[in-house]
């Protein structure tokens, strides 16, 4: 007797937004969304100028989805900053790009130190946020300008896995598709780049997350498409994720 192998399951789109809590600003646009029905989740910069009017916003929206939105890329830190010299600027700000991160990773240059300063930093992100937003499931963790899959910074936050209950870590693994919709923006070589990156980063980190049992996503929809994300574009991709 022949079996039939299960069909896989439906792709759920998620509407997220990242970057709540880095100001004001930013944050009343994202709470605009949800409040209009649009929007199911979003990520929070802890040390963002934002944060302490996010989470008294955020406290009031219970079913607002809310993951950690790990930024060691622009600001101040929550250490202090003579405690991270080769990560901040002598105005105590981060200020390293994803590339300039990304090569000071591969020279070994003081690699045990920096490593020690990204660890520490992290884990005062990870523990202000679940402070504020402990008692929300799961707990997700994704990056700032997805900085999190660089190996150094991913390596360290995968060992905190093993210290905090994090159930799932975003990877920015996108398929290269331009949906062809119209009055379509031509697609940025920048943005192809990025995309093409990111998919090589995903690959090394979904092997290391699936080892440890940390969930993440299945497709991801936004790198291609930055700077030319209408909802004509969004529809599109998704009905192309959907029919593969």
């Amino acid at each position: 007797q022949g079996s039939m192998l299960s069909a896989p399951p439906p792709l759920v789109p998620i509407i997220h937004a990242d970057d709540c809590g880095l100001s004001a600003g930013i944050t009343e646009a994202i709470l605009a969304c949800f409040d209009h029905g649009w929007l199911r989740r979003t990520s929070v910069v802890v040390n963002g100028d934002g944060w302490s009017h996010a989470v008294a916003e955020l406290r009031r929206r219970p079913t607002l989805g809310v993951s950690l939105h790990l930024n060691l890329f622009e600001g101040r830190p929550l250490s202090n900053p003579s405690e991270l010299d080769l990560l901040v600027d002598e105005r105590g700000q981060f200020y390293r790009g994803f590339a300039a991160q990304w090569l000071r990773g591969l020279s070994g240059v003081r690699a045990a130190r920096l490593r020690g300063q990204i660890r520490l930093e992290l884990r005062r992100q990870i523990e202000r946020f679940l402070g504020a937003f402990g008692d929300r499931k799961p707990f997700l963790v994704d990056g700032h300008i997805h900085f999190h899959v660089l190996p150094m910074f991913f390596d360290e936050l995968l060992a905190l896995c093993a210290e905090y209950p994090i159930a799932g870590i975003r990877l920015p693994r996108e398929r290269f598709c331009w949906p062809a919709v119209r009055n379509a923006p031509q697609v940025r070589m920048l943005n192809l780049t990025k995309c093409a990156v990111l998919r090589a980063l995903s690959r090394r980190a979904d092997r290391a997350l699936h080892a440890r049992g940390v969930s993440t996503a299945d497709a991801f929809i936004g790198v291609i498409g930055t700077g030319g994300m209408t909802l004509e574009y969004v529809s599109a991709a998704l009905n192309h994720l959907h029919a593969i």
